[in-house]
């Protein structure tokens, strides 16, 4: 039998190659009226002359394609699995991004739900290449006949494990339990104020295992003037203040690509950025915005 014949054969030749790290529906949240975003480039410490759609940053082309031979590619993973989980979730982001405030009910199946969405995302990102081919690179093959060399250097071996990460996460979440008991919350806050980057999740402490995910507070803008928070210590208050130290973080942790509906924001934002970094302060700002600041 062909493998174009089977049922895998569908995915061959990809459908798809502009494959967003970032889903659309979650940058849509941070566009203007007019449907654009303003761009930082970080690498050239420039905000870009002309805004962009949200389908044009993001992504990388074939990030996510599989080479299964000389002639056949793949773009499964990116047109069923993350389309998959795509649209389990956004719904929920889009209820968070739009629903009138006090009519957004956390209930244990959206937070369970967002929660998945995070890990999901964390694997997702250009930030955990490295942290990804580190695990691969000491990890060990327990299955007879098969090569250790050369399953660490096939492309797209490592791809579909990359893709099925956030399951080995969340199997080691479960397995260390939550020490605590946690707070979710939704803070809204001036409109068009926040950032978002390509490394969107911004981590209290930043954990070195998977278990330890459970263990520190975390920060999401789920749009331009949404966060969604969930911390061992109930934040009540999300003032201003806390707000110039997200962004700050946010720009500080992305690597290449920060936007913002708001062109003014993002320009003070980047200002203020700046700053903080000539002053050598930016490490001593790591946990300011999980604290009630004035």
């Amino acid at each position: 039998m062909n493998i174009e014949d089977t049922e895998f054969g569908k995915y061959l030749n990809k459908k798809s190659s502009r494959h967003h790290y970032i889903p659309q529906f979650l940058i849509n949240g941070f566009k203007n009226e007019n449907g654009l975003l303003y761009i930082f480039d970080k690498n050239k410490d420039e905000i870009l002359s002309k805004p962009r759609p949200p389908k044009s940053i993001f992504f990388e082309n074939d990030r996510n394609t599989l080479q299964i031979d000389e002639k056949n590619t793949s773009s499964i993973l990116e047109d069923s699995l993350y389309s998959t989980i795509d649209n389990q979730i956004s719904k929920i982001i889009y209820e968070l991004q739009s629903a009138p405030l006090q009519k957004i009910d956390l209930t244990d199946e959206k937070v369970s739900k967002m929660i998945f969405f995070l890990i999901t995302l964390f694997w997702r990102i250009p930030a955990t290449d490295f942290a990804a081919d580190n695990i691969f690179a000491n990890s060990k093959i327990l299955v007879d006949g098969i090569e250790l060399n050369h399953m660490h250097s096939d492309a797209a071996m490592n791809k579909i494990n990359r893709a099925g990460l956030f399951k080995h996460h969340i199997d080691q979440m479960i397995l260390n339990g939550i020490k605590g008991q946690r707070v979710y919350n939704i803070h809204e806050v001036a409109e068009d104020v926040c950032v978002i980057g390509d490394n969107p999740i911004l981590f209290k402490n930043f954990s070195n295992k998977f278990s330890e995910f459970n263990d520190t507070d975390i920060l999401m803008a789920v749009s331009s003037n949404r966060i969604f928070s969930s911390t061992f210590k109930p934040l009540k208050k999300f003032s201003a203040a806390n707000l110039r130290m997200f962004n700050i973080q946010i720009i500080e942790q992305s690597s290449k690509y920060i936007a913002c509906g708001n062109l003014e924001v993002l320009k003070n934002a980047v200002e203020l950025y700046r700053t903080v970094v000539k002053k050598g302060a930016i490490h001593t700002l790591n946990n300011w915005a999980f604290e009630e600041i004035t």
